[in-house]
């Protein structure tokens, strides 16, 4: 017991470190360093896309996890004793207690990361990848015009106000519902 214990401190402190500089670089830094940083020693990232893919990965899972730790810390310390006095077992209140309230909870979070997923897939162009932001400056090279921005922002609204604003409404729904406000 004593060995799982430890396993799981240094399994924490890892996950800490990893989330703490994850959320603290930019995707775009993750993204170079991906691509020109590290594509020397492993050939995957010199895909642009490749590196792309990873890097928002990698900074989303950071910001994701933080929107359901705070999530499932909503769910009230008298539950987990309810459920305890009921004869219920750890991985018992983790799936029946915790974890549905706590995505009820994550719902308008988890919108907002979506949105803004969305919207950091345009720093992708840096790297060449032909994506929204990168066909937009080659209609604006073309026209010379700054209509192609202006049709790009509107897109990038298009597609991530309705996101957004369905798992605000739908978590508040839920919230309602389940009497969890």
């Amino acid at each position: 017991m004593a060995i799982t214990k430890q396993l799981s401190r240094k399994a924490s402190t890892i996950l800490e470190v990893y989330d703490n500089i994850m959320r603290g670089i930019p995707v775009l830094v993750i993204m170079l360093f991906l691509h020109f940083g590290l594509a020397a020693f492993i050939p995957i990232f010199r895909d642009p896309f490749i590196s792309t893919i990873i890097a928002l990965g990698l900074r989303s899972c950071a910001f994701q996890s933080q929107i359901f730790r705070g999530a499932m810390n909503s769910v009230s310390r008298d539950q987990m004793l309810a459920a305890v006095s009921l004869g219920m077992t750890k991985m018992q209140i983790f799936r029946h207690i915790i974890i549905p309230q706590a995505f009820i909870v994550a719902l308008p979070g988890l919108g907002s990361e979506i949105a803004l997923l969305i919207k950091d897939s345009s720093y992708s162009f840096v790297l060449g990848v032909l994506d929204l932001a990168k066909y937009a400056d080659i209609l604006r090279a073309a026209q010379k015009s700054f209509y192609p921005y202006l049709l790009a922002a509107a897109i990038y609204v298009a597609i991530t106000l309705p996101i957004a604003s369905y798992l605000d409404r739908l978590g508040s729904a839920l919230k309602t519902k389940y009497g969890l406000r």
